[in-house]
């Protein structure tokens, strides 16, 4: 990586001034998006960087050009999502910026949808009643 959360071919793409880094971007997403849905799937083992080009409509060595091995993919999918979750949550981005870990922030989410489901059933509860 060139600079934090960029890529070479990022930074290449950008120079280049025809709508490149648009297109950069969005198969960096979709490939973040491939690796994010199959380490759901199955966990760690279950991302294989063939697997991840595929989903992603990306031939194998675009891949590599963006991730040079599954750990730095998966380090960047979960960079991605805690940055995806901080924009969206209040607390979560609280969170990040003080420095905690990414366990943390979906710890407190997790939390807090558990609540809003909590008072989701209480007040269905009420109304039975």
């Amino acid at each position: 990586m060139s600079t934090a959360g960029t890529t070479q071919a990022e930074t290449q793409a950008g120079s280049d001034g025809n709508g490149r880094a648009a297109e950069t971007v969005a198969r960096r997403e979709r490939l973040l998006a491939a690796a994010a849905e199959l380490a759901a799937a199955g966990g760690y083992e279950a991302v294989h960087m063939r697997a991840v080009a595929s989903r992603a409509h990306v031939a194998l060595g675009t891949l590599y050009r963006h991730f040079s091995s599954k750990d730095q993919l998966l380090v960047a999918v979960l960079a991605h999502q805690a940055a995806t979750l901080a924009s969206t949550d209040p607390a979560a981005a609280a969170a990040v910026g003080a420095g905690r870990s990414a366990t943390t922030i979906h710890a407190r989410r997790r939390d807090r949808v558990r609540g809003e489901r909590t008072g989701q059933r209480r007040s269905r509860a009420g109304a039975v009643e």
